[in-house]
């Protein structure tokens, strides 16, 4: 599921810029730019409040990057699995 949601949140992304360019739904393009906007604010607030957790877990991964991107489809899967070993 959280692999279906990553490719949603891709597909909205890259969607926005070249939705101003189809005039069915450019009436629509200010709240999509919100839309987008809002998620950026939303992942960078994500990334503050578990920064830390997610630097703790020193596997290697652009935790920033991903988390912008993805949110809590990126965090949540890493901080729920159980230790191995």
């Amino acid at each position: 599921m959280i692999k279906i949601l990553k490719w949603v949140i891709l597909a909205f992304y890259f969607s926005v810029p070249l939705l101003a360019h189809w005039s069915l739904l450019s009436p629509y393009q200010p709240l999509l730019v919100l839309l987008f906007l809002s998620l950026l604010v939303i992942h960078l607030l994500e990334y503050a409040f578990f920064r830390h957790r997610l630097n703790q877990l020193n596997n290697g991964q652009n935790h920033f990057m991903q988390t912008i991107m993805f949110g809590f489809c990126h965090w949540l899967p890493l901080l729920t699995e159980k230790p191995k070993g």
